[in-house]
């Protein structure tokens, strides 16, 4: 039996549907430095308080450039940091549909443990009136290990170790029904539910050696700020909505004939 024109073409799109792709971007990427370029290239406000900060290949031979931002002198280096304003509207936007705060880096391996501090610190500061800092450091552990904190403002938070001085990959991830974050270390979930610490608006990305006191070297080989775009209908979605398409139009097809 063959299918009427007007059916075919329903069920034609249903198939379709079923084939379509999902969405090809779930981010948008408002802010980023990467591998050994200078930050002011990229956009990034510098403020120098006089930490050592130079372009290297392949630190520590793992295959990755980075952006060295080294304070081991408090007596005579403070805040040395890079800092990116985000826009009214991304703001509106990363309101409405989350965003992602992510840091590839690494602490060199010291003569001595480095404070966990915000010394080497990525920040997105005055989101929602709130600052969500991840602090690094090796105190307590080894030269050779570093540790993250997601700072509570009094000086403590939720802690958790990466063995070795590699690079490692840091994601806050911003759920705004939940209006909390989640911690994703190398791709795997860490801890849930950290909100950050006062802070008023505006908002700003800040990277580097963000404390007047102590010491710490951090290489960057990454820093970005993704605002996720609107959720759209999956794939099965779509296919379902053609599908009832298809049914209803037969529906009717078949009642015009009875009539």
């Amino acid at each position: 039996m063959r299918l009427r024109p007007f059916v075919a073409r329903a069920f034609i799109a249903a198939l379709l549907a079923l084939a379509a792709p999902g969405s090809a971007r779930a981010e948008t990427i408002v802010a980023e430095h990467l591998g050994r370029n200078d930050p002011t290239t990229e956009g990034w406000t510098f403020t120098n308080g006089g930490a050592i900060v130079t372009g290297l290949t392949n630190p520590g031979g793992f295959g990755l450039d980075a952006w060295e931002v080294s304070k081991q002198n408090p007596a005579t280096q403070s805040n040395t940091t890079y800092r990116l304003e985000l826009t009214p509207a991304q703001v509106a936007d990363a309101s409405l549909f989350g965003w992602t705060l992510r840091t590839r880096l690494r602490l060199p391996a010291a003569t001595a443990p480095d404070p966990i501090d915000p010394n080497v610190t990525v920040i997105l500061q005055g989101f929602g009136g709130r600052s969500y800092n991840m602090d690094f450091g090796s105190s307590g552990i080894s030269a050779d290990s570093q540790n993250v904190r997601l700072n509570d403002g009094f000086g403590g938070g939720f802690q958790a170790l990466t063995p070795g001085n590699g690079f490692h990959l840091y994601e806050l991830v911003f759920d705004p029904s939940a209006g909390s974050t989640d911690l994703f270390i190398d791709g795997v979930l860490r801890t849930s539910g950290y909100t950050g610490f006062a802070h008023a608006p505006p908002v700003f990305v800040i990277w580097g050696a963000g404390a007047s006191g102590g010491q710490g070297t951090g290489q960057y080989n990454l820093v970005q700020v993704a605002i996720h775009d609107a959720p759209v209908p999956e794939p099965a979605t779509t296919a379902l909505l053609g599908l009832g398409a298809l049914a209803a139009a037969v529906a009717a097809r078949r009642r015009s004939r009875s009539a």
